[in-house]
């Protein structure tokens, strides 16, 4: 009778852990308040909130989160508008050129003060369910396209940690001054 009692919690004690693996929300590490560092590279810059990683790729930096739920990208591109930026930054960061690209749901784009322009997107859901948006800062040819990843809809926890990438996320132009030399300038959005 012993060992019975104990076979059937043992087997019920499985079922639970199971179930909470399979069925609770991904909870990953806490402490998202906090902007532990800025990420720099090259010509891109922009918060990486704690426990987020973001790691120096050819294209610019990959962004991961600390839920499984978002990924992003952020890619230096080049072209004669927005547009072609968000198109060229695709070709960098996923090189496939007879792979069909989709096209954008929304875009919309404004001036700057700065005579840059800045420009926000959205994709439609893909077959993963998976959506993608995010915006596109910069002047022709230079820009700085920030590309994210997620589940629709974007755990609650992770949104103000998006919002400050998307608001932190700036570019480095460097304009021809009179002359034929550079002169640096940053373009935050």
């Amino acid at each position: 009778m012993r060992n019975a009692l104990l076979l059937a919690g043992t087997w019920v004690a499985i079922i639970l852990i199971a179930y909470a693996v399979a069925f609770l929300p991904d909870r990953g590490p806490t402490g998202f308040a906090a902007v532990d560092r800025t990420f720099e590279s090259g010509t891109l810059r922009f918060p990486v909130p704690s426990g987020w990683s973001a790691a120096e790729a050819d294209y610019g930096a990959a962004i991961e989160s600390p839920v499984s739920a978002v990924t992003g990208w952020a890619v230096t591109a080049q072209g004669d508008t927005s547009e072609a930026a968000l198109a060229d930054a695709w070709a960098r960061i996923d090189p496939c050129p007879t792979c069909g690209r989709p096209n954008p749901e929304a875009f919309a784009a404004e001036p700057m003060s700065d005579g840059l322009t800045r420009a926000t997107f959205a994709y439609p859901p893909g077959e993963n369910g998976r959506r993608i948006h995010g915006v596109v800062v910069g002047s022709a040819p230079q820009w700085g396209v920030l590309l994210i990843e997620s589940s629709d809809p974007i755990p609650g926890r992770v949104t103000a940690d998006l919002e400050r990438i998307e608001n932190g996320f700036s570019v480095d132009i460097v304009p021809a001054a009179p002359g034929g030399e550079p002169v640096p300038d940053q373009a935050t959005i």
